[in-house]
């Protein structure tokens, strides 16, 4: 299974402005200097995640993206849907019909509810915790 540049890229950019959430807006330059992405292409991530409703843009001088709703309130199936509804299982959509389907899909299935069940806010602390970055919030 391979996860596409903008699914990875996206969900990157959504813990670096959960990380920074309440802090105000973070521009697209920070966050493609912080992961060595080209701004033009982290344009297009936010235009998607934009739509999905997953972020807000502010223009001007300060302006930048911030979540919209709190990294708890995001789940990982939104962000991956964010980019196209059958990014993970391309192959269990066009192959309805063979042998293999009712794999596929009860595999699609499983992973569907899985990232369902998974906030933006796992992702963080998961994020944190490799970095070792303690979080006192109680």
């Amino acid at each position: 299974m391979k996860v596409p540049a903008k699914v990875r890229y996206g969900l990157q950019a959504l813990v670096h402005l959960a990380l920074s959430h309440g802090a105000g807006p973070v521009s697209v330059k920070e966050i493609a200097e912080q992961y060595g992405i080209s701004e033009k292409f982290l344009e297009g991530v936010f235009s998607h995640l934009r739509a999905a409703g997953l972020v807000l843009s502010t223009k001007g001088k300060g302006g930048g993206y911030t979540l919209r709703r709190p990294p708890h309130r995001i789940t990982l199936r939104e962000i991956v849907t964010a980019f196209e509804p059958y990014v993970i299982f391309p192959l269990s959509h066009e192959a309805d019909e063979g042998p293999d389907a009712p794999i596929w899909a009860d595999l699609e299935k499983h992973i569907q509810v899985w990232m369902e069940e998974r906030s933006l806010e796992e992702l963080v602390g998961l994020v944190k915790r490799r970095r070792g970055i303690l979080d006192y919030t109680i």
